[in-house]
């Protein structure tokens, strides 16, 4: 499996506010009002098939990691 960096994916990605109708929105560079989306086809769904893999990787982590945290806050006494 190779790695790449949510920019790489991007086909041809354009300022954010011009996205038409079924083009991916997952911001792949700029801030603010010059963020650009990645802007390729995606039919109904928000991101296309690869970006929406990197968001669900980002959302979840290991319980134990989560644990360690809540016990350095001192939730877990």
């Amino acid at each position: 499996m190779s790695i790449h960096r949510p920019s790489e994916i991007a086909a041809r990605p354009r300022p954010w506010l011009t996205r038409q109708p079924g083009e991916c929105a997952f911001p792949v560079d700029g801030r603010g009002q010059e963020t650009r989306s990645c802007c390729n086809p995606c039919g109904l769904q928000t991101y296309c098939r690869a970006h929406r893999r990197i968001a669900r990787r980002g959302r979840m982590q290991p319980i134990e990691r989560l644990l360690e945290e809540l016990a350095a806050l001192g939730w877990l006494d």
